[in-house]
């Protein structure tokens, strides 16, 4: 008979959402050293976000010092090694349930293209494009995020030794409770 299909069908009943290999299932909002070695030193951070849609892929949305948007595709195990490394601090993370329903990645893609054009260092653009584009994809206010405090003109102003470790100290409590977030 057909008693033992009618689960099957109710499953399908249950996810109405069109399914879409580019719809957002995760969003990650990463930290690592910048590039130049002063920068750097100073405590002066890139960011990036780690977009993982339907389709099981992992891409990285970043705005560079050519003041362009980029994207690139990587290994999930990448990002993994990184962090076991202690070469990038995973922020925050937010998982499709606290996602904008139905969230696309050429809708994110829109989003991060209005933060195109020059780059500035001590503005930390890359931190208001990510900022941007995570507060844009979260639905609730609550996991909304302000700007990362590590353009380099705030540690200019603060170049005392005091300042730099606390500022280490608050990125290893964020990362602390980052980590009860993640679910690899």
């Amino acid at each position: 008979g057909m008693g033992a299909g009618q689960s099957g069908s109710d499953v399908s009943i249950v996810s109405s959402e069109p399914e879409s290999p580019t719809r957002v299932e995760r969003i990650e909002f990463w930290t690592e050293p910048l590039k130049n070695p002063v920068a750097a030193a100073a405590g002066g951070l890139h960011s990036f976000l780690a977009i993982r849609t339907q389709d099981r892929k992992t891409r990285i949305l970043e705005k560079l010092v050519d003041g362009l948007i980029h994207e690139r595709e990587v290994m999930r195990s990448e990002l993994v090694y990184k962090r076991m490394k202690k070469a990038a601090s995973l922020v925050k993370s937010a998982h499709k349930s606290s996602l904008r329903p139905n969230l696309k990645l050429r809708t994110i893609r829109r989003w991060a293209k209005r933060h195109r054009g020059d780059y500035d260092v001590h503005s930390a653009n890359c931190h208001r494009m990510s900022t941007y584009v995570w507060n844009l994809s979260v639905a609730e206010h609550r996991k909304r995020m302000d700007v990362p405090q590590s353009g380099l003109s705030y540690f200019a102003s603060s170049i005392g030794i005091g300042a730099s470790t606390r500022i280490a100290q608050s990125r290893k409590e964020r990362e602390k409770e980052a980590d009860g977030d993640v679910e690899w």
